[in-house]
């Protein structure tokens, strides 16, 4: 028996009619091994070549691909522990090129080519809709080692020719038994189809396998030539047995293939092989058994060549293969463990930062414009535009300033115009916040903020203050006029394209030669030419002018009622929503006859052409149009915007209380909570009545009181279900009253009229659900203090919750004091609350503390370490 810690060259070879030509070519033969692995299901022959010792595998009987070659390779490397290189060694299907003149009996062998080791797995990637397969797998370079020795047997070939033949004809004559399966078949059984040229299974002794005009004809090799030739280059693995010459072709366009088989795939990176395939076949439908033992045999043969050039020292010097694979998957371990590490630090930093339920939903409450509604209004860009800015000096030098290079984000803010200028500086603001943060996931990251906006003088010097010393950039359209003049000409084709294709118009509508007279005619001077010319609008202004002024007088009362509720709505309306509300700004003459979104579409595209409709919502064409109907002459006094605000505020109201009324309806929102109806006015009126009721101008008594009823409890408890947080977020000892929900909204006249009512009481449970809730504002605390200072009671639940409001903490503690300051004492826990308050706690704590006198007390026992040298810190300090 064979002892397997002798063998360094594992030989694995995928078929029978391989297996035997590997045996064939062995010098020695050996017995076989004395021990193998448990699970190794191998059949092995033992044997020499020239110096080395080798091991020769195969795979079961009916077992291709990848994997199965995967699996001989791993049970051949557990057995046989001191292997150091090895050998792929069998048939494969030739791909003849321009390039390359491969004919059945070559030999191809696997060399790294085009930044490819050698062997590519063709199959193996990801399919994209609308784009090429994308190949993703990089497979091992066959070892140094090997490399060095094909240069080698490379020259000797070109200086001496090669004895292949030779050496397969001694063979055959020591085993006659062979020379029928193994011997080279004739020449005229060597026949290259077209590509275009289909077979079914046995068609090629069929009578069109012999005409001439489906063969691609070929000279015979010249003498001085090798035949068989060795190629070298890249051979393509995959899982499936090529038999298509289109496809064969595309590769070897695309990739340089020189030859196809089934398992080098499955071993280059578990493996570390040379790949040696004889041609039997040419990839296509016209398979050729006639040629597989031949194919295998000089496969065989050159690869004792190659065997004989290397010196065991050599191979002895070379890593095992076992430790080799090890070592990389240590590597790969640590990278992973690295990897991980990385990813828990990250989630553990995200987590510290992200919110609480509570949080978000209290986030969410202070958010009072949709962006997200339009960001998909805008179409795709067409190609070729927008490079005037991109491909600018200022851009680029920006994009690449130095970062960290695991990811880039770029969030980009269009139109900053666009926004009110209280929301233009807060936005800057938050950016510029945001970037100064400590936290390192932040600096670390690479991370942009483009904002753009037209140069309005506010809007230039508005960031140049707040994001100091940061990057500025100033692109002047003007400097590009050229390269944006060619950009619109790209648009104006394309639309053009997209309108032919739309209307189905045939290619040849109108010839070329007509086109071109009739612009010839257009150019010629003429009285109605410059006539028409003279008519076009001096500016946008005096465009909208026009547009206007062309509504029918009968309909002028009613545009300018939409064209308000349209500019003053926080989010673009639905149709249907903008129906609703036309029907409450606007009255049927009977109370049935609801206004039809479609029929109101039409009527607005025929009376007046400054809105545009997208996904059944409406807009304004443009900003422009905005800031027109703002302006103070004719049409443009169209619109006040605080006025509007107030009529849209009513139409809100109007349409909750109708819901109201209609008891079914009621029950049923109570009962579901359907956010999901789309069929009116209701999900925005309760979402935004409020906003519309600040925004707008002073509010008559009739409004007031409406507000007011809508914060009852049976009618808050509705309309509260559309808004975040929800009604049943807040926990009351007792139900709900109207001033909670006035206070909570900073209503502070509808609060005013509710506080003046006898019968409502204010509890200091509503007192701190009101302090918990005041968002940097005082003055609806205030006015219960001005309405009710007997009845408040200010508990030291109170005064927790006042130091621990994040954004209007320190307003509300610094007004209880001056109100109610011998009433108080600040506990130990009122002054852990601020300790943790990470906005304002420090300046709460200086407030107390600076304000401590006999009448305020301060005590300090069970908070933490940190908040306690925190608390003595500020002690010091006053």
């Amino acid at each position: 028996m064979s002892d397997p810690a002798g063998y360094t060259v594992g030989w694995i070879c995928a078929l029978r009619v391989e297996y035997i030509a590997a045996q064939e070519l062995l010098d020695e033969e050996h017995e076989s091994p004395s021990f193998v692995s448990p699970n190794d299901a191998n059949d092995y022959t033992l044997g020499k070549i020239g110096e080395h010792q080798v091991v020769i595998a195969v795979m079961p009987d009916g077992e291709y691909g990848t994997a199965s070659a995967a699996n001989v390779a791993t049970n051949m490397l557990n057995s046989f522990h001191n292997i150091r290189i090895g050998l792929m060694v069998g048939i494969g299907g030739g791909v003849p090129t321009q390039n390359h003149d491969i004919r059945l009996g070559d030999v191809v062998v696997s060399a790294p080519r085009n930044g490819v080791g050698g062997v590519f797995q063709y199959d193996f990637g990801k399919s994209i809709q609308g784009q090429s397969f994308q190949h993703t797998r990089f497979l091992n370079q066959p070892p140094t080692t090997l490399r060095t020795a094909i240069t080698g047997l490379q020259t000797q070939y070109k200086r001496k020719g090669h004895q292949l033949q030779g050496a397969i004809d001694s063979i055959l004559d020591n085993n006659s038994r062979l020379r029928r399966e193994y011997q080279r078949p004739l020449p005229n059984t060597d026949r290259l189809f077209r590509a275009t040229v289909i077979h079914d299974q046995g068609c090629c002794d069929s009578s069109g396998a012999n005409n001439p005009s489906n063969l691609v004809l070929r000279s015979e090799r010249a003498k001085e030539e090798d035949n068989p030739a060795i190629h070298y280059g890249l051979i393509a693995s995959g899982n499936q047995l090529m038999k298509d010459a289109l496809m064969r072709d595309k590769l070897a366009a695309e990739r340089d293939v020189l030859c196809f088989e089934m398992e080098a795939g499955g071993l280059m990176n578990t493996f570390p092989c040379l790949v040696i395939r004889g041609i039997c076949d040419y990839s296509d439908s016209h398979k050729n058994k006639e040629w597989q033992g031949y194919a295998a045999m000089v496969a065989a043969a050159y690869a004792k060549d190659l065997l004989q050039r290397i010196p065991l020292s050599r191979i002895e010097a070379e890593d095992k293969i076992n430790v080799l694979i090890s070592e990389r998957q240590e590597v790969t371990n640590q990278q992973l463990d690295r990897l991980n590490s990385e990813q828990e630090r990250y989630h553990i930093e995200q987590k510290d930062r992200a919110l609480t339920d509570q949080q978000d939903r209290c986030l969410q409450m202070f958010k009072i414009l949709s962006y997200e509604e339009q960001k998909n209004l805008n179409p795709r860009k067409a190609e070729g535009t927008c490079l005037w800015a991109i491909q600018s000096a200022e851009f680029i030098r920006w994009s690449e300033s130095s970062c960290n290079d695991l990811l880039w984000t770029i969030c980009v803010f269009d139109a900053l115009d666009e926004c009110q200028q209280v929301h233009q500086r807060r936005l800057i603001e938050k950016i510029h916040s945001f970037q100064c943060q400590p936290s390192s996931s932040i600096q670390g990251a690479c991370l942009k903020f483009l904002v753009t906006s037209r140069s309005y003088d506010g809007i230039q010097n508005s960031p140049k203050a707040i994001t100091n010393p940061f990057q500025y950039l100033s692109l002047k359209g003007e400097d590009y006029s050229d390269q944006i003049h060619k950009e619109i000409d790209t648009v104006v084709k394309m639309k053009v394209k997209e309108l032919a294709r739309d209307e189905r118009l045939p290619h040849n509508v109108t010839p070329m030669g007509e086109i071109r007279s009739t612009f010839e005619e257009s150019l010629r001077p003429s009285e109605e030419l410059v006539r028409s010319i003279r008519m076009i609008p001096a500016s946008v202004n005096e465009a909208y002018e026009r547009i206007l002024n062309r509504v029918p007088p009968s309909q002028v009362s009613n545009i300018r009622t939409i064209l308000q509720i349209v500019v003053a709505a926080n989010r673009p309306l639905t149709m249907v929503e903008l129906a609703r509300a036309v029907d409450i700004a606007i009255p049927p003459q009977h109370t049935a006859d609801k206004l039809d979104p479609n029929l109101l579409k039409k009527k607005l595209r025929r009376y007046c052409g400054l809105f545009i409709f997208s996904q059944s919502k409406i807009y304004l064409i443009h900003q422009t149009a905005k800031e027109f109907l703002e302006s103070k002459e004719s049409w443009r006094q169209s619109v006040n915007f605080q006025d509007a605000h107030l009529s849209l505020a009513k139409i809100c109201m109007t349409y909750l209380h109708e819901i109201m009324f209609q008891e079914n309806e009621v029950h049923f929102l109570q009962k579901r909570g359907d956010r999901s109806r789309s069929d009116g006015l209701l999900i925005y009126s309760a979402t935004h009545w409020i906003s519309h009721l600040i925004s707008g101008s002073t509010a008559g008594t009739e409004l007031l009181q409406m507000a007011g009823n809508l914060c009852g409890e049976t009618r808050a408890s509705v309309w509260t279900q559309f808004v975040e947080p929800p009604f049943w977020y807040y926990r009351f000892d007792n139900e709900p009253l109207p001033f909670f929900w006035a206070a909570r909204w900073g209503l502070v006249d509808v609060a005013d009229i509710l506080l003046q009512d006898p019968e409502i009481q204010v509890t200091a449970d509503i007192i701190e659900k009101a302090v918990a809730h005041t968002s940097g504002n005082d003055t609806v605390i205030r006015l219960l203090f001005d309405r009710r200072v007997n009845e408040i009671s200010i508990t030291d639940e109170v005064l927790q919750t006042a130091a621990a409001n994040r954004s209007g903490g320190f307003v509300i503690m610094k007004l209880l004091l001056d109100r109610r300051g011998g009433d108080i004492t600040v506990t130990d826990k009122v002054m852990q609350k601020a300790a943790a308050n990470s906005s304002s706690g420090l300046s709460i704590m200086r407030l107390l503390l600076n304000r401590k006198g006999p009448e305020i007390k301060v005590t300090i026992a069970d908070a933490t370490e940190e908040e306690n040298w925190e608390i003595e810190k500020l002690k010091t300090e006053v």
